[in-house]
């Protein structure tokens, strides 16, 4: 059996949560670790799709590894979309679809082995596709923000003298693909019954003031069909609590496609402004009454060379936010006054032929 699509690159995670953490690097093979290499392989045929993960590192200490189960999922997610995606599913649809993972390694969890966050399966889904899109860049869009972002606050509620506990995720932009636009703000497709609470639950059931909530700007990948915005979501806590964020893939950003650029990635913020910031990922944090968490979900990356992007679908973005005047400039070649919103188009022919 011989493969026909390999990759190489890193899809790296916030290293100060190592234990935590996966480093998913494909070069000869396709490949996914934890603090050392593992590796598998990913095979067409007109027989099959082969998902091997023979080669992926022993199952970790901390508690992210997969079931197989969960492993024939992931997998089974990217199938489906890349040859049925408009029929309900059903075992046929699986038929042509092999996945093998050996027991006691990641990927295929056996007791003692911890599985509760099992973030190896969510990011592979993103590294599967980007393996695919080598044979199939008109099917398969760009990397997406690849995480749930999940912020989670605990205390004591000085309303009801009661412990209080409440949690949300936040979407992230979808790459872009060769017929459009990623979508902003979308749950990872991973996990579409993630709950995103709304502004008016938290502050009701919690000592919570959400200060600002959007798009983040600039945070989709440019290309000629651009990334989808990521989230950034801040929360002024009003009385003494702890935060646990879960917020994992901060390192690498998302891969963009035919020439797209990255993304911008995840990130959670403590304390913004002042003299104690700290940008993180993973935190379990005492916060006072009155300090700031922002967390920040990542942009999709762009598909083909933003600087073949209509300059009229670019002033669309900046007027919409999506993009700001200066991003417009650097990553698109796009010339907009900002008082006018209107394109110069001798100044963006001239940008845009320093860049060819």
């Amino acid at each position: 059996m011989t493969p026909v699509i390999s990759w190489g690159g890193d899809i790296d995670l916030d290293p100060a949560s190592a234990r935590h953490a996966i480093q998913q690097k494909l070069a000869d093979h396709l490949r996914l670790s934890l603090e050392q290499t593992a590796a598998g392989i990913l095979r067409i045929t007109d027989e099959e799709m082969l998902v091997d993960f023979s080669g992926s590192s022993p199952a970790t200490r901390g508690p992210i590894n997969i079931p197989f189960g969960c492993t024939l999922g992931v997998a089974g997610l990217v199938f489906k979309a890349i040859t049925t995606p408009e029929t309900p599913a059903n075992d046929g649809n699986f038929r042509p679809l092999r996945v093998e993972a050996p027991p006691g390694t990641l990927m295929h969890a056996v007791p003692p082995a911890a599985t509760f966050t099992l973030w190896p399966a969510l990011l592979a889904t993103e590294v599967i596709t980007k393996a695919l899109a080598q044979g199939m860049p008109d099917i398969v869009p760009a990397c997406s923000g690849g995480d749930v972002c999940s912020m989670m606050g605990v205390g004591v509620n000085p309303r009801t003298g009661k412990m209080w506990i409440e949690a949300t995720n936040e979407g992230v932009g979808f790459g872009g693909y060769a017929e459009g636009d990623g979508e902003n703000g979308i749950m990872h497709v991973t996990e579409p019954g993630c709950r995103n609470n709304p502004i008016e639950v938290l502050e009701t059931k919690a000592p919570l003031f959400i200060e600002g909530y959007g798009l983040r700007p600039d945070s989709g990948g440019p290309g000629e069909h651009r990334g989808g915005l990521g989230i950034t979501r801040v929360y002024r806590f009003a009385a003494p609590s702890s935060a646990v964020t879960l917020v994992k893939k901060t390192k690498s950003r998302p891969w963009g496609m035919e020439g797209g650029y990255v993304g911008e990635n995840c990130h959670v913020i403590l304390r913004p402004g002042t003299e104690r910031e700290r940008v993180t990922g993973m935190v379990y944090e005492a916060m006072a009454t009155g300090e700031v968490l922002a967390n920040c979900s990542g942009g999709g990356g762009g598909w083909g060379d933003p600087c073949k992007r209509d300059p009229e679908k670019v002033l669309d973005d900046v007027r919409n936010g999506y993009v700001s005047v200066i991003g417009a400039r650097r990553d698109y070649g796009v010339e907009i006054n900002g008082e006018t919103m209107t394109v110069d188009a001798a100044a963006t022919a001239r940008l845009r032929e320093k860049k060819l």
